[in-house]
């Protein structure tokens, strides 16, 4: 019975550590949503989604190579005639559930 653990491609970056930052900036994104300037006058903004979805072009670069990574992964799990099929099953949802996690194809698409 193999374990496989997500291999992070940039330090500190995994499917999960992706997830909880993905998380964080939707509720930040939530709640600066109904803020208004200190004049009190409302202002119209042009909402950039490139912007507010990433921080940094090295973490955009990061969800691209976790995902075809974890592409790979699962292509490589498909064709494993090492596992029973019930192995194999089982190791394609853990694999879809990380890509889910980290965003799935919207978020890699964004990147």
């Amino acid at each position: 019975k193999s374990t496989r653990a997500p291999i992070p491609l940039v330090m500190g970056t995994t499917a999960a550590s992706l997830a909880k930052k993905r998380a964080a900036a939707d509720r930040k994104e939530s709640s600066g949503a109904s803020r208004q300037s200190s004049t009190g006058c409302k202002r119209k903004r042009k909402a950039r989604a490139s912007e507010n979805m990433f921080s940094s072009t090295a973490e955009s670069l990061a969800v691209i190579s976790e995902y075809h990574t974890l592409n790979k992964r699962l292509e490589q799990a498909e064709k494993d005639e090492s596992l029973s099929p019930e192995e194999r099953q089982k190791s394609i949802l853990e694999l879809k559930k990380q890509q889910n996690a980290m965003g799935g194809l919207d978020r890699y698409q964004k990147a």
